[in-house]
């Protein structure tokens, strides 16, 4: 998120706001083509998934909406190259997290091991 943040005030040397996981900035001047720029800028990284560009007279406010990331991380995980990020619908879309975390390069004999206890540590918001 700092990345885009800093990547969007150089761009418009404008003061931008984070809340929640939408950046916000107004300026009083952005033509077409620096608009293009602009999407072409903040679209390519892959922690944007939506770009809003709203005008009123000539106040220009542009809205950012980045992606919202959930960690997976199993037991000992480290050692497997977890925690594991996605997005929240790739999360959503998950059936089983035991088989996701083994076909992510988990051991099964592993997660085996612990039976009914093999607790999964989960960061972000669901």
């Amino acid at each position: 998120m700092q990345e885009v943040k800093q990547q969007l005030e150089e761009f418009l040397s404008s003061k931008v706001i984070v809340q929640d996981n939408v950046l916000k900035s107004s300026v009083s001047k952005l033509t077409a083509k620096e608009i293009c720029k602009l999407s072409d800028l903040v679209l390519d990284n892959n922690a944007v998934s939506e770009l809003e560009v709203k005008r009123s007279g000539t106040k220009v406010t542009i809205l950012i909406y980045l992606k919202e990331y959930i960690l997976i991380d199993p037991p000992s995980g480290w050692r497997y190259g977890f925690p594991k990020r996605i997005t929240k619908e790739e999360y959503h879309s998950i059936k089983d997290l035991k088989e996701w975390c083994i076909s992510n390069g988990y051991p099964k004999s592993e997660a085996d091991s612990y039976g009914d206890y093999f607790n999964i540590g989960i960061t972000g918001n669901i």
